[in-house]
C-alpha cells in the first residue's frame, strides 16, 4: 500500500482473498495496473515474475524512463506472458476513479454528506502530497482528514 493511500475501514475480504489484486487503471489499456495498492499472497506467480524482470532490469539501468515505468512494465508482462495474462483476467475488477473521489476535493470546504457519499463508495482513497497550500481552505476536507 502506497503511503498516500488512506483506509476508511477494513480492506474488504473479497479483495484479500484472492492470489493477487491490483486496481485497473479506468480508460486506459485492459490491463493497465494502478501499482498505490497491490495485494499479492506469498509466492505469487505474479509479483515473482514482476520482481525477477524488475532485478534484471536494475542490472544495467539507474534511471527509469517514465514516471509510468511500473505501470508500463506490468503491460508488458502481462501482454507476453500467456500464463500471467491468464491470471490478470481473473483478478476481480474494481474500477480506481472513486478512490480518487476523497483527493478532487481534498482542498475543497469539508462537507460531511459529501464525505459520507465518498466513504460509501469506497473505504480505499489514493491521495497525494502534492497540492498547493495556498488553496486550502480553513475548513477544508484536508483538515477534517487530518483529524479524522
Amino acid at each position: 500500500i502506497d503511503s498516500t493511500v488512506l483506509l476508511t475501514n477494513n480492506i474488504p475480504e473479497n479483495i484479500l482473498k484472492n492470489d493477487f489484486f491490483a486496481f485497473h487503471a479506468t480508460g486506459i489499456r485492459d490491463h493497465f495496473i494502478e501499482n498505490w495498492f497491490l495485494v499479492s499472497k506469498k509466492d505469487n506467480i505474479f509479483i515473482s515474475t514482476v520482481k525477477y524482470f524488475l532485478l534484471e532490469y536494475w542490472k544495467n539501468e539507474k534511471n527509469v524512463l517514465t514516471y509510468f515505468f511500473f505501470h508500463l512494465y506490468l503491460d508488458i508482462i502481462i501482454e507476453n506472458d500467456k500464463h500471467i495474462k491468464e491470471l490478470w483476467e481473473k483478478v476481480p475488477y474494481y474500477c480506481d476513479e472513486c478512490c480518487y473521489e476523497l483527493n478532487l476535493n481534498l482542498l475543497l470546504k469539508f462537507n460531511e454528506n459529501k464525505f459520507k457519499e465518498i466513504l460509501n463508495k469506497t473505504h480505499i482513497h489514493k491521495l497525494s502530497y502534492k497540492y498547493d497550500k495556498n488553496l486550502e481552505c480553513k475548513n477544508s476536507f484536508l483538515n477534517y482528514i487530518r483529524n479524522y
